[in-house]
């Protein structure tokens, strides 16, 4: 028994306006991030080609349900992709602007193309949708993305829809909208049951991912963490990295470190050989100390001319190995860099176990211990609290 239109675009719609809520109402459950909101973009745009497309069944004669839906299904699959290149930290803005431009570009193709009647701007539409479907599966097959099994699933709908999108428009070009082949395997119904499917999957792969970036309100999120160019997390993301690591340590009684690497004659370098040295030296250094420093450990930076290396220690023997590791690190890569000037490096180590420690005072600590020879360890808990805190 076959279906109508208005039937079919009934349960599509269902799906997914079902769907799209289930996502909208995960996303408010957990905290922001980047990822789930561009996710839930793509969920509210296929929610709004569904109810587009609702209101052409019911009027088929009106132009603007088609031109808005197929905007909308556009702005779907951009989006999805753009989620996918914010999952991998890459850069969105141009991209953004691309699924932007197309959005309209359909928009403006269905209102210009208004004659075609069901199909009008259908072309293009069916070759953005394959374009950015395929965009989202390449996206989601590298990058970090390539290294999460649960974005299999994704990269494999993404790349199929972007197959049948341009095999459908291949047949649409060349057999036309009324043959045979496209009425059997192309036509609004048979779309309508690849989207139900595409959907119900999209929804459970994109919902896994996300919960691996973000927790319920109130746990960090990583993918809010801000990076240098270099890799050196910033100053604030830094701290709310180390602040969670001397606390997971103090619950179990673990022994907590923090080197500083500090190169503190930069504004003089600057002042004597131009800010062209100045920032190779800089450059130099903070390379050597982030390849230098331990696999398990993180690297942030600690005001100017500093940098912080976060780990744990068995003991005060192996945070003095890492220092001197560093330190030796940095030696080496200012000199290989072969600048005009040698600055002055100086390291320093603190480390702590016990209770009631803030990062404030070990990063202190460390500091006041920084020297030439990098060898310096001190052990917070043999301080008192008020000489280590400044």
């Amino acid at each position: 028994m076959g279906l109508d239109a208005f039937s079919v675009s009934v349960v599509t719609a269902v799906v997914v306006l079902v769907a799209g809520t289930l996502f909208l109402l995960e996303t408010f459950l957990r905290k922001a991030e980047m990822v789930g909101r561009i996710w839930a973009l793509s969920f509210l745009a296929g929610m709004l080609t569904s109810v587009a497309y609702m209101m052409w069944a019911l009027d088929p004669d009106s132009i603007w349900p088609i031109a808005l839906g197929n905007a909308a299904f556009v702005s779907s699959a951009g989006c999805m992709w753009l989620g996918c290149r914010r999952f991998n930290e890459r850069h969105i803005p141009v991209a953004a602007s691309a699924v932007a431009g197309g959005a309209v570009l359909t928009l403006a193709a269905a209102l210009l193309d208004a004659a075609a009647g069901d199909w009008a701007g259908a072309f293009v539409m069916f070759l953005l949708i394959a374009l950015f479907a395929g965009l989202g599966a390449g996206e989601s097959f590298s990058g970090e993305m390539r290294r999460n099994r649960n974005a299999i699933g994704l990269a494999l709908i993404l790349a199929a829809e972007s197959i049948y999108y341009i095999a459908r428009t291949i047949v649409f070009v060349t057999q036309g909208p009324e043959s045979a082949l496209f009425r059997t395997w192309f036509s609004t119904e048979s779309t309508s049951i690849v989207t139900v499917v595409l959907t119900i999957v999209a929804l459970l792969t994109t919902s896994i991912l996300r919960a691996g970036l973000a927790g319920v309100r109130g746990v960090s999120i990583t993918s809010d963490l801000q990076r240098t160019d270099d890799g050196v997390l910033r100053a604030d993301s830094f701290a709310r990295l180390f602040d969670e690591l001397v606390l997971r340590a103090q619950e179990r009684g673990e022994t907590v470190g923090v080197v500083s690497v500090r190169v503190d004659d930069l504004p003089q370098i600057t002042t004597a050989f131009g800010r062209g040295e100045a920032d190779a030296v800089a450059t130099a250094w903070r390379q050597a100390t982030r390849r230098a420093a331990p696999t398990q450990s993180f690297v942030g930076e600690d005001g100017n001319g500093g940098l912080a290396v976060a780990l744990l220690p068995s003991s005060s023997s192996e945070a003095r190995y890492i220092a001197t590791a560093v330190r030796d690190a940095v030696f080496d890569g200012v000199r290989e860099a072969e600048l005009s000037v040698l600055p002055v490096v100086t390291v320093g180590t603190a480390i702590a176990s016990r209770a009631g420690i803030t990062t404030e005072g070990l990063i202190a600590a460390a500091r006041a211990t920084a020297g030439e020879t990098g060898t310096d360890v001190v052990d917070v808990d043999d301080v008192t609290p008020s000489a280590s805190g400044r």
